[in-house]
């Protein structure tokens, strides 16, 4: 009936008489992609075909976001009144739909809401709707969506009776000449009249016509010198930092020094950057070869964009050595070299140390101590290996200065300082560092990103939790769960959730009520007698079940503050992990310090 042909027309007479800065086209082309020749308009920021389902799903939620940013800058006032006071600076949006039957059988009807909102709501924001739907009801353009739409045209259709529901009017006493398409009803006030659709281009040839249209829209393009219809965010297959940092968000991003951009959010393709007044302590998590350096790299990048002091920690290997040259960071190597830095931070982190207290002092809200500090130089402190730099802090090289209290000091009392650490972890060396106070104290910010997936590591760091079960924490859950009352209250005091909870009867509700759903973690446990605990390092115990073969012990792990409880018989739980690993869950109390009571 040539439904896509009127909307080449619709769209070809719009961009003749509209500008780029009075008008965004985005088209959604579920037909023959007869709209896809108008790519290239100024006034076009996208065609998406049902083969672009990302893309589709990234059009919507730009479009909702525009809803709601016009919807606070109009403060109350329609489209049209503000254009008239304020001027053509806000364009127009309208969203080309062909083939909305094809639309809902190809997307599950899942942005039918979406779409209600845009009729319904939309104009009021300057935001319109143009659809061609085969026909209306159920397998169409659904009624609720219908009914949003104040105009309807009608052109060749298979009886009188869906005339006159498209047009909502009663009788119908002309119908369009069937053979002639482009052919239809549109009425006007009270009369129903009959029109014929004009082709864009003199071309009769439906490829030679979308060629002309193609060129129309480069020649408009080329003679347009003015910024461009906003795209639709889309993230690059192959992202590099030297694209990255020149687009216009990135930039204007990194203009507040308030965040630190370095990479696109998924489900927007928005640039997504730290924020750095919630921000202190920075940890980038993950496995081996899960990108971790090169995460620190675009982060140390990003913060020469914010002219930062930047100062990168590196004491095995130096593949950072090239890098920090290339972007003029300090580097520092060596362990004599690291401890000089923080001895020189010292005086620094003093004199705002004591600005921060004041303010605190005053009353002032974070916010406000935050925008104090930024009258300092801001400094941003990169380490390549969180556990090679506890390990040197914590256990120095002969004739190096001790600087762990004072890293433990920093960690714990350096927020709002315009000073940031970001520091990479292998997941692997969390159980080591464990119960350090400098390592604890990073940790307790709960910033972060985990990298290679397995978001439950992460979820680990976070909390604190004290046991280290590589497949991840369901074990534990039913280690705790399966046998509530035989490990009885003396868990709770062990600060399963970094000291946060303390009650045991609370606790072992919310046990129970996980109990099913983290039952797939654990494939065996049972009981067992320990016949002896092994102490091999400050954070490692090993328990040998009495009847094993001597020499044979099962890793366990024992939070600060807690030992081995030496009653009942020494008993323990053993779990056998979905990952085929073993591991042994004694029974522990509190330290001595609590009363008996408490115990």
């Amino acid at each position: 009936s040539g439904k896509s042909t009127f909307m080449q027309t619709l769209a070809g007479a719009l961009i003749r008489k509209y500008t780029a800065k009075e008008l965004n086209l985005y088209m959604i082309d579920f037909s023959n992609k007869a709209l896809k020749c108008f790519e290239n308009a100024p006034q076009t920021g996208g065609v998406v075909c049902e083969d672009e389902p990302d893309r589709l799903k990234k059009l919507f939620y730009m479009l909702n976001k525009k809803i709601a940013e016009r919807k606070k800058q109009l403060e109350g006032i329609s489209y049209s009144a503000y254009i008239r006071s304020k001027g053509k600076n806000m364009p127009a949006i309208l969203v080309l739909l062909d083939n909305y039957n094809g639309f809902r059988e190809k997307t599950d009807d899942c942005y039918e809401a979406d779409m209600i909102k845009l009729a319904h709501d939309g104009m009021a924001y300057g935001i319109f709707l143009a659809i061609t739907a085969n026909n209306m009801g159920s397998n169409g353009l659904p009624n609720r969506l219908a009914d949003s739409i104040p105009t309807t045209l009608a052109l060749v259709m298979n009886d009188r009776y869906q005339y006159s529901e498209v047009l909502r009017t009663g009788r119908i006493d002309i119908t369009p000449e069937e053979q002639l398409k482009g052919r239809g009803l549109v009425k006007v006030e009270d009369s129903i009249l009959e029109f014929q659709t004009a082709l864009v281009e003199n071309e009769t040839d439906e490829m030679e016509r979308m060629l002309k249209i193609r060129a129309t829209c480069e020649r408009l393009k080329a003679a347009w010198n003015a910024p461009l219809a906003v795209p639709i965010p889309m993230i690059p297959k192959n992202p590099v930092w030297s694209e990255f940092e020149d687009l216009e968000e990135v930039r204007a991003m990194s203009d507040t020094t308030d965040l630190l951009p370095f990479a696109y959010d998924e489900k927007s393709a928005e640039i997504y950057g730290v924020d750095l007044r919630r921000t202190f302590c920075y940890l980038v998590s993950g496995k081996a070869r899960t990108g971790k350096k090169n995460m620190l790299k675009i982060l140390g990048s990003s913060a020469g964009m914010l002219h930062a002091r930047r100062v990168i920690i590196e004491h095995t290997g130096n593949e950072f050595m090239q890098y920090a040259k290339s972007i003029g960071a300090e580097y520092l190597h060596t362990q004599q070299e690291q401890a000089q830095f923080f001895r020189d931070l010292l005086p620094t982190f003093a004199e705002r140390n004591r600005v921060k207290n004041r303010m605190k002092e005053e009353g002032e809200e974070e916010s406000t101590i935050y925008q104090q500090m930024k009258k300092y130089e801001t400094i941003f402190v990169f380490i390549a290996d969180l556990h090679e730099f506890m390990e040197s802090v914590y256990q120095p090289e002969q004739d190096v200065i001790k600087i762990g209290p004072f890293v433990e000091n920093v960690m714990e009392k350096g927020s709002l300082h315009n000073i940031y650490f970001i520091a990479a972890v292998d997941t692997k060396d969390i159980s080591s560092m464990r119960g350090s106070r400098a390592y604890e104290a990073m940790t307790s910010y709960h910033t972060g990103i985990q990298l290679g997936g397995n978001a439950m590591e992460w979820f680990i760091i976070l909390l604190n939790l004290w046991v280290t079960i590589g497949y991840g924490w369901k074990a534990i859950n039913m280690a705790i769960f399966g046998t509530a009352d035989a490990f009885s209250s003396n868990l709770c005091y062990t600060s399963i959730f970094g000291g946060i909870a303390y009650s045991a009867n609370l606790l072992r509700k919310a046990w129970f009520r996980e109990r099913e759903r983290n039952e797939m973690g654990v494939l065996k446990k049972r009981i067992v007698e320990v016949k002896e605990y092994e102490h091999p390092g400050a954070n490692n115990w090993n328990g040998i079940i009495k009847g094993r073969k001597p020499g044979i012990s099962v890793n366990i792990s024992i939070p600060n503050g807690a030992y081995i409880m030496q009653e009942d018989n020494n008993m323990a739980m053993l779990i056998e992990n979905e990952d085929g690993n073993f591991y042994l869950i004694p029974r522990i109390e509190a330290e001595r310090e609590s009363s008996k009571q408490e115990q």
